[in-house]
């Protein structure tokens, strides 16, 4: 089962809540062993603050986890960040959504999406990490989500990303300090990684080679794997806040041709 969950917590200091912070409480309340180690099962896809209150949306790719969240209890305390910004859950998680796998596997074709990148997307390799949102890259990335959250294979075919045109883009990279790293130096903590990811809208359009038939099972199979979006980050670092993508048809009205 997929699900959507909404947290809210009063804070001291709600300018001082960030996903990381979210991230450290998260991780013990599931009892994860190794709090920064790829992949989780839980991603952060947005913050929303008020005066003295945080909203987090947590999406979650595992039926355990979403059985262990709910039972959070209000009143839980949490210190966010380094500087003592006290908090707690102010109220019990809200189930915003939730779907069943059979669900997004029954998923119609589509022939174009529009993506909003709402928070920055990267993907790395080893210590470097690039912020274009390539679509082989991102195709892959749900598809190994669909793998955790499974355990199984997606029971379709992995659509070919060169049957995807890029439409439109328009594209923001922004420069941030990134997960900590396991090393410290000279006694002063965890070094942080900085990390630059890409923000804004992108337009896919499916162009498949008629000469190979309309493509219908590769358009029904991207669809299927965009509709994974509501749930989960793409791409690096979704339990600490990064790859939040809201995915909406494109439809014909669309002036951008």
């Amino acid at each position: 089962m997929l699900t959507l969950w909404q947290l809210r917590f009063e804070v001291e200091d709600e300018r001082k809540v960030f996903p990381s912070g979210v991230h450290a409480l998260l991780g013990k309340w599931f009892q994860e062993g190794a709090e920064h180690h790829d992949p989780k099962a839980y991603s952060i896809l947005g913050l929303a603050s008020g005066e003295g209150v945080v909203d987090v949306l947590v999406g979650l790719l595992d039926g355990g986890l979403a059985d262990r969240l709910a039972l959070m209890p209000p009143g839980l305390p949490h210190v966010f960040g380094d500087d003592g910004n006290q908090g707690f859950l102010a109220l019990p998680p809200h189930l915003v959504r939730q779907a069943a796998w059979g669900d997004l596997a029954r998923l119609g074709p589509e022939r174009g999406w529009s993506l909003e990148l709402i928070t920055p997307l990267c993907f790395r390799r080893g210590s470097l990490a690039s912020p274009w949102p390539d679509p082989f890259k991102m195709i892959a990335s749900l598809a190994t989500r669909w793998r955790l959250g499974t355990g199984e294979e997606p029971p379709f075919e992995i659509p070919d990303s060169r049957e995807i045109l890029v439409s439109y883009a328009n594209l923001e990279t922004l420069e941030m300090w990134g997960t900590p790293q396991n090393t410290t130096e000279r006694g002063r903590g965890p070094r942080r990684r900085q990390v630059v990811g890409a923000v804004g809208d992108l337009e896919w359009r499916w162009a498949p080679d008629t000469r190979h038939g309309d493509g219908a099972d590769g358009a029904a199979a991207l669809n299927r794997l965009l509709g994974l979006c509501t749930f989960t980050g793409v791409g690096a670092y979704p339990q600490f806040g990064m790859g939040a993508v809201r995915v909406s048809p494109l439809g014909a009205g669309s002036n951008r041709k």
